[in-house]
């Protein structure tokens, strides 16, 4: 239906009515309040999928924070932080989903180590990345997570952060 926004007429708003599974809720609110939600299902042990649209360690909803904060509420939780730094480490976990990425996109030729990049996510509880993949990965892993949280802060088009929230 055409609406008038900003003062430009005529916009059309498109809603989208479809939903992936049931029982899907979207919470809005300060990043203080989501942190709080996300620590408060960690302490739960429930399956956790967060985006952020950060990584500095300084940056209090960064990877590296994020992921601190995870730990603490529950240290029993396997955590995988996807992030510019822990991609690029040797014998990291991120290094490993990323290089089953790549062989997944190969086949499973010589040199595939078995489990699928999907397959392998499976074996964390908490799943944090950042925009380190943001583009041309696709966690196609429907109903796996109880939950997902989104710290998306910064100067970013807003493409970018839809992108990371589906």
């Amino acid at each position: 239906f055409p609406v008038t926004i900003f003062g430009v007429k005529d916009i059309l708003v498109v809603r989208n009515n479809h939903k992936v599974w049931e029982g899907r809720h979207v919470k809005i609110g300060d990043m203080a309040s989501i942190q709080a939600l996300m620590v408060e299902a960690a302490k739960t042990g429930k399956t956790l999928f967060v985006t952020t649209t950060s990584q500095k360690e300084g940056s209090v909803y960064g990877t590296v924070s994020l992921e601190r904060s995870v730990l603490a509420a529950n240290p029993n939780l396997k955590v995988l932080r996807i992030d510019s730094k822990t991609v690029h480490q040797l014998g990291h976990a991120a290094a490993e989903f990323m290089a089953k990425l790549e062989e997944d996109e190969i086949g499973a030729g010589e040199g595939h180590s078995g489990l699928s990049a999907l397959e392998y996510l499976k074996q964390f509880d908490v799943i944090i990345v950042s925009p380190v993949i943001e583009a041309g990965v696709s966690i196609d892993l429907y109903g796996w997570f109880d939950e997902q949280y989104s710290f998306l802060q910064g100067n970013l088009p807003a493409e970018n952060c839809i992108q990371q929230m589906l």
